[in-house]
């Protein structure tokens, strides 16, 4: 499931060189503030660049820390649309609840086309149906109206789990 990201050496030295810069204008105010008889002027001066080089550190640490993140993790919608690319029969229908990931599945080419609606279920025609369904944690399943009529009317020959995402495929009453 995806390599573990490693930062860019490129990135990496420009982070350290903001760093370096930032911590400059500290070093001076230090030694200003140590200085015998500098000026108030010279010391405000450098404690506004202390200021702002602590400011751009603390950015740049941030900006940094995101290039360490191990794994990014997205719903598999790409093997969801092969898996049913794959295994769609002549007939089927697909069925994406809630609809707004549409999108994404129409991305990676499905071979059929999403229908999706909480007015409109599969037709009892079909062959079949590909369900995809949302699977978030604490949430209940069934997750919406349209799969909770899938699983009274239909029956429901197979369950395939992807990262967040399930991939149910029912056939109608009689065996479609």
């Amino acid at each position: 499931r995806g390599a573990r990201s490693r930062p860019d050496p490129v990135v990496v030295a420009t982070v350290a060189r903001a760093l370096a810069s930032g911590l400059a204008p500290a070093l001076g105010f230090i030694a200003g503030v140590n200085k015998a008889g500098a000026d108030e002027a010279f010391s405000n001066a450098v404690f506004l660049n202390l200021c702002l080089g602590v400011a751009s550190a603390a950015v740049m640490l941030l900006t940094l820390r995101s290039f360490w993140q191990p794994y990014v993790f997205k719903d598999d919608w790409r093997s969801v649309v092969a898996t049913m690319n794959q295994q769609a029969r002549p007939g089927d229908v697909a069925w994406l609840d809630p609809s707004h990931g549409i999108y994404v599945f129409n991305y990676y080419q499905p071979v059929l086309p999403a229908q999706f609606s909480k007015d409109l279920l599969p037709e009892p025609a079909a062959a079949g149906a590909w369900h995809v369904a949302e699977r978030q944690p604490g949430k209940p399943i069934p997750a919406s109206t349209a799969e909770r009529w899938l699983d009274e009317n239909w029956q429901l020959i197979a369950i395939i789990p992807f990262y967040r995402l399930e991939l149910r495929y029912y056939q109608p009453p009689g065996g479609g």
